[in-house]
């Protein structure tokens, strides 16, 4: 039973409004949450992953070096931008990265890093279940691709020239 106190009118008191307010916005008392292994299992099916900089409550893989084929499920908050930085950074080493991140159309992040520079954006269709949630999230998700950089020998490339025709005299 719901022990919070409601208003003389029955309805949910401040404290519980407060709670359903944050639910809806998707937040909670962690932003670390593990994917479930079958929707880990169908990416690394089809992007062979080799590392994940993402160990569950922390956010030392921002400091470290990342392997060929990375699965990043970074803790959910305002450092987003910070692990999509490391995503281009990897990239122009040669690096794919395969973000699940919340579909935060709205946000900064993805309008200044996802849209501008993801190779492929997947909606997830339904909610995804983190952990051992018994539910799934309250928030719609993304799976964001950024695919290695073209490497070429050099950047600078040059033309044949035309060949000359020799003048025809008159």
């Amino acid at each position: 039973m719901d022990t919070r106190a409601r208003n003389l009118t029955g309805q949910p008191g401040e404290a519980e409004m407060n709670d359903r307010k944050w639910a809806v916005l998707g937040s909670c008392k962690s932003w670390d949450w593990s994917t479930s292994p079958d929707f880990y299992s169908a990416l690394d099916a089809e992007f062979c992953f080799d590392h994940d900089p993402c160990k569950i409550g922390g956010t030392l893989g921002l400091l470290e070096n990342w392997g060929r084929r990375n699965y990043v499920n970074p803790p959910y908050g305002r450092g987003l931008k910070d692990w999509f930085s490391k995503a281009l950074l990897e990239r122009a080493k040669g690096n794919l990265s395969v973000f699940n991140v919340p579909a935060r159309t709205d946000t900064s992040w993805f309008h200044d890093y996802v849209l501008p520079n993801a190779d492929e954006i997947r909606f997830v269709r339904g909610r995804l279940k983190f952990g051992a949630a018994a539910h799934g999230a309250p928030f719609p998700s993304i799976i964001v691709v950024f695919r290695p950089a073209a490497k070429t020998d050099s950047p600078v490339t040059t033309s044949p020239q035309p060949e000359s025709t020799p003048a025809q005299s008159k």
